[in-house]
């Protein structure tokens, strides 16, 4: 039988004192797409995360293919289906990213380039997964497959769609991040927020069980 890897987030969260072992204790049996991977809880800082994160190591990401993550085999869909987020964010950052020299991490499909491409004095992004970073560097996007790979280090804004959540590294990975920005640079990162209304308010078991995917850590907000 193969021995599970290490919980990289979970030792992190203990490391951190975010979290004792002792506080953990089980928020869902399952996430909707792994029933071998269960949602986690601490008691003492609210924090919800993965009972694994090996699953969301770089090979998870490989092994897709076009961009069937996104549940489309072509570009054109992959960006319909993520449109009304990609719509938001545009309108949300636009004045920030204008005439800036701007990275996003993660960029999917890339439907935040098509938008925020031309305000831009310079436009580059990471993509883990080889198809669509090629087809983006196709069409003639600057792409980059991981934050090691980024080449310039005058980055005034740097964007993370729902991707930090996805990082099982989070510390080292913002540092690398943090070297290949101007100072004084704009770091902007959404994340889902695991205390959405329907979970902390109305205790809504089929929101639960749509809610919780791939990622290793969601944020909290816990009153002080």
């Amino acid at each position: 039988m193969q021995k599970q890897k290490e919980n990289i987030i979970k030792s992190l969260l203990i490391k951190s004192g975010v979290c004792s072992e002792e506080s953990i204790i089980q928020y869902f049996p399952k996430t909707r797409d792994r029933d071998d991977i269960s949602v986690l809880k601490c008691t003492k800082s609210d924090v919800i995360f993965l009972s694994r994160s090996d699953h969301a190591e770089i090979e998870y990401y490989n092994e897709k293919e076009n961009f069937t993550y996104w549940g489309s085999d072509d570009r054109k869909n992959a960006v319909v289906s993520e449109d009304e987020d990609t719509q938001r964010r545009s309108k949300q950052f636009k004045s920030i990213i204008a005439n800036k020299k701007w990275i996003d991490i993660g960029t999917g499909a890339g439907g935040i380039l098509d938008i925020l491409n031309t305000v831009a004095a310079k436009t580059a992004a990471v993509e883990p997964q080889e198809a669509p970073r090629k087809t983006l560097s196709a069409i003639g996007y600057k792409m980059y497959g991981s934050t090691d790979e980024i080449e310039d280090i005058d980055f005034e804004v740097v964007t993370l769609f729902h991707v930090f959540e996805h990082f099982t590294d989070p510390i080292n990975t913002l540092t690398i991040i943090k070297s290949k920005m101007t100072k004084g640079g704009i770091i902007i990162i959404e994340v889902p927020h695991a205390r959405d209304c329907l979970l902390s308010l109305f205790d809504n078991e089929a929101f639960r069980v749509s809610r919780f995917g791939a990622s290793t850590c969601y944020c909290t907000q816990k009153k002080a």
